[in-house]
């Protein structure tokens, strides 16, 4: 069991490290964000259902579930949901120019 308990602990950290790299340039690896965001929306239930087979309560099991699921769905609703274009300053002039 502590074999498992490190490598799982080693493969998070790895797995953090990742993250922390690709959010350092999120439009180049956009579509490796959304397959780890889904992987993660994905995970809420198999984590729930884990639980429950493990015996472990069902507000331990709940917490895993929504945990993960937030974390997962909150992210991807944002990259998925539709951007407005910016609107364009009156006059065509760049915004934070000189009054005259």
């Amino acid at each position: 069991m502590r074999y498992v308990l490190l490598g799982a602990g080693h493969l998070q950290i790895g797995i953090g490290v990742v993250i922390w790299f690709i959010s350092r340039d999120v439009v180049r690896y956009q579509p490796v964000i959304i397959a780890t965001l889904t992987v993660i929306l994905m995970a809420a239930p198999a984590f729930f259902l884990t639980n429950a087979i493990a015996g472990l309560p069902r507000y331990w099991s709940l917490l895993d579930f929504g945990c993960c699921f937030l974390a997962g769905g909150l992210p991807l609703l944002f990259c998925l949901w539709p951007a407005k274009p910016s609107p364009k300053p009156a006059g065509g002039a760049e915004a934070g120019g000189q009054a005259g």
